[in-house]
């Protein structure tokens, strides 16, 4: 019986590699480029030794190479070791028929390849003969993007796993900052596990020395004023008006959607307590009371007009509808309408 792939995750797959316990073929597919790549890089790096690597390891790209060479090569034996690997990157380049001959190939792979294609933003058409073959035989890994408040968590998972600790508010911050952007993240994280010396804890300061963040001027900082109807608000709206460069309006306007559309979900998800509202927002149960407020002070309908002023902003920055402003203004405006 096939293996359901929706069993198969990133963490699973890379525990039974790290166990050496292999599969003869992978298809690491989907929106998310981060996991392909991770999985890709380990499998390059760590599942032969160094020396096996000069003889055994071959990395291919679907826009260089025919499937009937990569299959030819599959069938070949390992020299000087007891496995081969071959790494097929950009195989979305792979045409649709010649996918039939990869799983003529799976039907019955050689024991001692172990065969990897990397799809990049695209994945095979799951009614094909190879899809079918390949989930059957062998595991493919379908990558989909994390959604903006799956991304803190995501964010301290990591910071974990490196032995370090992150504030709440710099988890947000760089939260706010980077969006769902996971390879750009994790470049992130890296820039600063090198910058702090010997702390073992990311803090707020650390962002804005090091990423360039302004720990008190920032999208972060506005919704959180605008929640508790804080005056603060104008100030912080002036200054991002004014660096527009690193702070574009329209990442500003997606934050602030993104933030009034969590008030109106935590409304709903309140009646069941903190810990359901706590994960169906995606965010620590510490930033709960900020959403509280943000409730009490934008209760239904003027949630809604907050929506809709977004919408309105947003159609006037691309002049959809008429605005007689720069980004600036039109966000000093913006601001003002909502604290009004």
């Amino acid at each position: 019986m096939a293996k359901k792939e929706e069993s198969i995750t990133y963490e699973g797959l890379l525990k039974e590699l790290k166990k050496k316990q292999f599969k003869p073929v992978y298809v690491f597919e989907g929106d998310e480029p981060y996991y392909v790549d991770k999985l890709s890089e380990y499998i390059e790096s760590n599942v032969l030794s160094p020396a096996e690597q000069s003889f055994n390891l071959q990395v291919l790209y679907g826009n260089e190479v025919k499937a009937i060479d990569i299959v030819n090569r599959a069938r070949q034996y390992p020299m000087f070791g007891q496995m081969q690997v071959i790494l097929v990157k950009e195989a979305q380049n792979i045409k649709d028929k010649d996918w039939e001959l990869v799983a003529n190939y799976v039907e019955a792979p050689q024991p001692s390849t172990l065969l990897a294609f990397c799809i990049q933003n695209n994945k095979l058409d799951k009614r094909t003969k190879a899809a079918k073959t390949i989930a059957q035989k062998g595991a493919v890994l379908t990558t989909k993007k994390l959604y903006d408040n799956q991304i803190p968590s995501w964010i301290e998972k990591r910071v974990q796993e490196a032995g370090y600790r992150m504030s709440h508010q710099a988890v947000q911050m760089l939260s706010e900052y980077v969006g769902n952007d996971l390879i750009a993240l994790e470049k992130e994280l890296a820039k600063l596990y090198l910058n702090i010396g010997g702390s073992d804890e990311v803090t707020a300061e650390h962002i804005e020395k090091f990423i360039g963040i302004n720990k008190e001027f920032n999208s972060f900082e506005l919704c959180k004023a605008l929640a508790y109807r804080d005056p603060k608000a104008h100030r912080i709206a002036a200054y991002l008006a004014t660096h527009e460069k690193a702070n574009p309006f329209v990442v500003v306007l997606g934050s602030l959607y993104n933030y009034f559309n969590k008030v109106m979900l935590y409304k709903q998800a309140a009646r069941q307590g903190n810990a359901a509202a706590a994960a169906t927002l995606g965010v620590n149960p510490y930033f709960l009371q900020e959403y509280e407020t943000a409730a009490r002070n934008f209760p239904f309908p003027k949630d809604r007009d907050v929506l809709f002023l977004l919408n309105e902003y947003d159609l006037k920055s691309k002049h959809i509808l008429p605005a007689g402003s720069n980004h600036g203004d039109l966000l000093r405006e913006l601001v003002f309408r909502i604290l009004r």
